[in-house]
């Protein structure tokens, strides 16, 4: 495999919910797959001061702050050392004003 096989970014929506009353801070799940082989499952965690500003506007709001810290999370571990967490800010997107973020994936091949 070449790096021209590999695709330069990704660029989709995602729309993050809280795991209300479970005891899992705010997260997405990640799956990279090489030739339709999964090398790598993981979960992504958001900055947590980002993440209460965004549950604090617009249609999040309706749910209240996320109920569960990375310190909380029995799964999380440490995102701010592990290397799980992104960073994240505002900003345009294709869509509208969104957040934008930086994921970097190391996988061995």
């Amino acid at each position: 495999m070449t790096d021209d096989a590999l695709p330069a970014s990704v660029n989709s929506p995602l729309t993050v919910g809280q795991f209300a009353g479970l005891g899992r801070a705010v997260h997405i799940h990640v799956r990279a797959r090489i030739d339709g082989d999964t090398v790598l499952t993981g979960q992504i965690y958001f900055d947590e001061a980002y993440t209460e500003a965004v549950f604090a506007t617009g249609a999040y709001a309706e749910f209240g702050s996320p109920d569960t810290t990375w310190a909380r999370d029995g799964i999380a571990g440490d995102p701010a050392t592990d290397g799980s967490g992104v960073t994240v800010a505002a900003g345009p997107t294709s869509l509208d004003e969104g957040t934008l973020g930086l994921i970097n994936l190391g996988v061995a091949v």
